[in-house]
């Protein structure tokens, strides 16, 4: 441990670089009901030497679906993104020594209400 219990402050240098993200939706009208799809792919920023469990972010493809109800005073809203990471192998170079393949999956839900007066 530490001598008075606090650890010291470190820098910690990330060599992040700019990446490309492509993102398509489409969203069908019945009336007041509305479907809505969607699909991105991002790609990493993150150089494989600053994976680790703090933050073992890669490549991922994320879909979206989602419904809708909207009239003059009253909107409802709810969707789903399902976010597919790559998995992504750390093997031989690593700023913090945590080696291993990191796997990642999330399920995100949403929903919204909307009134009017």
């Amino acid at each position: 441990m530490f001598p008075d219990g606090v650890a010291p402050d470190l820098d910690r240098i990330t060599n992040w670089k700019d990446s490309w993200a492509y993102r398509a939706g489409i969203e069908k009208k019945f009336g007041s009901f509305g479907i809505r799809v969607g699909y991105y792919y991002d790609n990493t920023p993150q150089p494989t030497v600053d994976v680790g469990p703090l933050l073992s972010h890669n490549d991922r493809n994320v879909y979206s679906a989602g419904f809708g109800y909207d009239t003059e005073h009253l909107g409802l809203d709810i969707g789903a993104l399902l976010i597919k990471f790559k998995d992504r192998p750390v093997l031989t170079q690593q700023t913090d020594n945590f080696f291993g393949t990191y796997s990642e999956t999330a399920l995100v839900l949403v929903g919204g209400l909307r009134v009017a007066f």
